[in-house]
């Protein structure tokens, strides 16, 4: 762990929390006990629910409302949640949500996912290091998100975007 890699606070929020935050601290400890394979799966889910929460903030930045799933449909051919990553992570770049530096790391977690979850022809040879590059390129993306980042005069900054989603949920 160094500075990079550490968000210090972030959202009190169960969507926040259960699909981003908890899995990424998960597949930290798997690389720490030598699990490699369940680091890789872990950042493969973290990135893929980590694109899915991007294109929620962008609708509830944009129309105050996410698309229902019928309006998804219309646009995609069927909900984003359904859609794989590979297409997702094009949607977003083609709308400009997904900066070139976080549609290469949530491609490169697909990427590596792919190959050991996928392929029984994957050599392992290189499994420890694939498991560090998964989990720095999903933390980043997840920090991208989530995270709360501290000002020079101590106080917490929430970003406009975690601003408005959360402006949203707790009005329902």
């Amino acid at each position: 762990t160094t500075p990079e890699f550490d968000i210090s606070v972030v959202p009190n929020e169960k969507k926040i929390l259960e699909n981003l935050v908890w899995p990424l601290r998960t597949a930290k400890k798997s690389f720490i006990l030598s699990d490699y394979l369940g680091c890789i799966a872990l950042c493969g889910m973290v990135c893929e629910m980590a694109i899915i929460f991007l294109f929620d903030l962008a609708a509830i930045y944009a129309t105050s409302k996410p698309l229902n799933a019928k309006q998804q449909k219309q646009i995609f051919g069927s909900t984003f949640e359904k859609l794989g990553q590979e297409k997702r992570i094009q949607v977003l770049c083609k709308v400009e949500l997904l900066s070139e530096e976080l549609a290469r790391d949530a491609d490169a977690v697909r990427k590596i996912r792919r190959q050991y979850l996928h392929f029984l022809s994957k050599s392992y040879s290189r499994i420890e290091k694939d498991a560090e590059d998964a989990y720095k390129a999903s933390f980043r993306v997840v920090k991208s998100l989530v995270d709360l980042p501290i000002s020079n005069e101590g106080k917490i900054v929430i970003p406009e975007h975690l601003t408005n989603y959360l402006r949203k949920k707790f009005k329902e």
